[in-house]
């Protein structure tokens, strides 16, 4: 679910390595709170349907050791 192409060192504040991204060791979605992915996964699709590239959503995300942030 949703590669991604870049991912900033920044994500080492939530236990991540951007490496684990790029390399497809996990997914974008598997950090997301298991109570918010259906909502982002239907806004995000609701954007690409519309034809917007643009997407900005609020969501809780799980850091490497369990936590919700």
């Amino acid at each position: 679910m949703w590669p991604v192409e870049y991912v900033s060192g920044n994500i080492s504040k939530f236990g991540y390595s951007p490496d684990e991204f790029i390399k497809g060791k996990i997914k974008y979605g598997d950090i997301i709170y298991s109570e918010d992915l259906e909502k982002v996964q239907s806004g995000l699709y609701e954007k690409r349907k519309s034809g917007n590239s643009n997407f900005s959503q609020e969501y809780r995300i799980l850091t490497k050791s369990g936590y919700i942030r």
